[in-house]
């Protein structure tokens, strides 16, 4: 099975460059509590030229912004996710910190000091999807890995991973809206909204974001952090589809979760060729379990080659079993699937809109993925 490696993985470094000149440093020892000492200074002073993060992924490259001196990474859970790191300086800079120290324990946030000429530069690098052991929601399990997460902690959505859902005929995207209004991160969450349109043809319009194409994810498990409003026929979901050239229901489709109306219960389904035209009792494909979602919880679903689990706070409440004498029953260890975000409102099943209680968001925490542990 194919595995898709994002070119960004993600964290946000923050570089906070400075300088002071250091008699007799000599070009090459700074003192021994350099890493108290916040080094004055501007732009001249950026010896870092690149920055390049080795992990179980592949090589993760910073982009580094020379107005305000940070190099942007993102994704990257914890340390023990970095190998090791390649750094670039300018002609005659010597890095001062060594970061081989770091490898398999990369912290939330590290300060390197660079000299050149006898002037020093420092700059604070800094994880800004950074999950710790210590993290209150870490799967703090052995037979996991955590190996991707989404905290939604920078001021803007990564577009590297992400991008709008396109509106479609589907009823689930029949009202999808491209605006910066409607999908947003603020105050570490993002907020995917629907809305009575204040102009055009539509009366109501929604956001979503999807990663087809950009990030995909292997067998594993999913960690999805959320809660939303209650509205009239508010129907957001959490759910993944293949990144693959292949028709609904074939390829299969997974629900983390679904909350219609004001609902005291949340949906997680299994779709499929087979639950779709043979039987969705045999297996049974779906659970029902009692949330007030409008609090925090998580929904995750784990993908085995063997079956699906679905868990809310991590209790199980599914399990749906491979079964190879039923057509089409399992297309899931066949394809990498694609996170969906989505703000739906409105068709046959929540009802119709009438604008109740609109505008009404979700308000997602974290996407975490999960890789299993080889044995």
């Amino acid at each position: 099975m194919k595995r898709m490696i994002t070119p960004f993985v993600t964290i946000l470094f923050a570089l906070v460059a400075c300088q002071a000149q250091m008699p007799d440093a000599g070009g090459t020892n700074p003192p021994e509590d350099y890493e108290e000492i916040e080094f004055e200074g501007g732009e001249e002073y950026a010896f870092l030229e690149s920055i390049r993060l080795v992990t179980s992924e592949g090589t993760v490259y910073g982009v580094v912004d020379e107005e305000t001196n940070t190099v942007i990474f993102r994704h990257l859970p914890m340390g023990t996710a970095i190998r090791s790191s390649i750094i670039e300086l300018v002609d005659g800079a010597a890095l001062l910190t060594p970061l081989d120290r770091y490898n398999g324990n990369w912290p939330e946030e590290v300060k390197i000091v660079i000299e050149k000429d006898g002037a020093m530069s420092s700059y604070r690098l800094k994880l800004a999807d950074y999950v710790g052991a210590d993290d209150e929601f870490y799967l703090n399990d052995p037979e996991w890995s955590l190996e991707w997460s989404e905290e939604f902690n920078t001021d803007d959505i990564d577009w590297s991973v992400w991008e709008y859902c396109p509106r479609q005929d589907a009823e689930w995207a029949n009202k999808m809206v491209p605006r910066e209004d409607l999908v947003f991160q603020k105050d570490g969450n993002l907020e995917v909204w629907a809305k009575v349109a204040d102009s055009g043809n539509f009366p109501y319009v929604t956001g979503g974001i999807w990663g087809e194409g950009l990030k995909s994810f292997d067998l594993g498990r999913i960690d999805v952090r959320m809660k939303k409003d209650f509205a009239q026929s508010f129907w957001p979901a959490v759910w993944m589809m293949p990144d693959a050239n292949i028709g609904w229901p074939d390829g299969g489709e997974i629900d983390i979760m679904e909350h219609l109306n004001y609902d005291p219960i949340v949906y997680q389904t299994v779709h499929s060729y087979y639950t779709e035209n043979v039987s969705k009792n045999d297996p049974i494909d779906h659970s029902t379990t009692i949330v007030d979602t409008r609090e925090y919880h998580i929904y995750s679903v784990e993908v085995f080659e063997d079956r699906l689990v679905y868990y809310v706070d991590n209790k199980p409440q599914l399990v749906y079993q491979r079964d190879d004498t039923k057509e089409g029953q399992y297309p899931f260890r066949d394809y990498d699937f694609y996170m969906i975000l989505s703000a739906q409102l409105g068709g046959n099943w929540p009802g119709e809109a009438t604008g109740k209680d609109l505008p009404a968001a979700m308000y997602v925490d974290f996407v975490r993925y999960y890789a299993p542990v080889a044995k």
